[in-house]
């Protein structure tokens, strides 16, 4: 799986965490989306190939003002494919 797939993956899965989040509390993305402001740090350390399961994990680390900043990963056949470092902004 090329590595621009892979990234977006992890950026798609972090919207979805966003949203769940912030559905749970008092704030909402009814009127909002999430976009992607920030990547840093994207380290590939494994090949996917066709046919491979991979699992996708992001973790939450802070927010400032409107900006979101977690950390992803990507394993396959319990080895790390990739981590990356991203924040999400929400624009409404």
């Amino acid at each position: 799986m090329p590595g621009v797939l892979l990234c977006e993956s992890v950026f798609q899965t972090g919207a979805i965490y966003l949203k769940n989040k912030l559905n749970k509390g008092d704030d909402s993305l009814e009127d909002h989306t999430p976009i992607l402001s920030r990547i840093k740090e994207a380290k590939f350390k494994n090949m996917v190939r066709p046919g491979d399961k991979i699992t996708t994990e992001v973790v939450f680390k802070e927010t400032l003002s409107k900006f979101y900043f977690m950390r992803g990963t990507i394993r396959s056949k319990d080895k790390l494919v990739l981590s990356i470092d991203f924040a999400l902004a929400l624009i409404g």
